[in-house]
């Protein structure tokens, strides 16, 4: 309780514009749950260092963003927030889970939207990692959870038009099976 008092009170810091301050906060909740709340910790630190950049000091931010992300993989992220934050973090530090790219990271949170019922969200991000450079996910497998995306939103015609595609790749098995499934 104490963690999530200090978060919700540096949560109000950052809205109020008092970033450093929240900063400090975020800190402390992160320091009082590591032990038994990994995935606390890192939004916390997350926040914090976003606190950091802020208030003016963008070489403790990098700090607290690469110590924070040495210890996660981004497959054990389950919050979208989180990779919202990492994909706002300043962009040429190239600091991301692992050795995962931002179309990794986009792609997760596609797939995480997905899985929490925000379809046209998760189009979106599969969208945008289509555009980001890296070999994966390949560009036939982000068109494809697209797809699965837009029969979730009733979207049937754009989701068959783009499995219609896919059927003439490697895809081809999942791709007719999502067909049949739509018919």
């Amino acid at each position: 309780p104490e963690a999530e008092a200090l978060s919700l009170r540096a949560t109000a810091m950052l809205a109020d514009g008092r970033p450093a301050e929240a900063a400090v906060r975020f800190e402390r909740a992160a320091e009082l749950v590591d032990e038994w709340d990994a995935r606390f910790a890192a939004r916390a630190r997350l926040y914090a260092a976003l606190g950091l950049d802020l208030s003016g000091d963008p070489q403790e931010a990098q700090r607290a963003r690469a110590t924070t992300l040495a210890s996660l993989r981004l497959a054990e992220i389950q919050d979208p927030l989180v990779l919202r934050l990492l994909l706002e973090a300043d962009a040429s530090t190239g600091w991301y889970p692992g050795s995962s790219s931002r179309r990794e990271v986009r792609a997760r949170l596609g797939r995480l939207e997905l899985e929490r019922g925000a379809a046209q969200a998760a189009v979106l991000a599969w969208r945008a990692a289509e555009s980001e450079s890296g070999a994966r996910p390949t560009r036939q497998r982000l068109r494809l959870n697209q797809a699965e995306a837009l029969v979730s939103l009733g979207q049937d015609q754009a989701a068959i038009a783009m499995l219609a595609g896919l059927a003439a790749t490697e895809l081809r098995p999942e791709a007719l099976a999502m067909l049949g499934l739509i018919q």
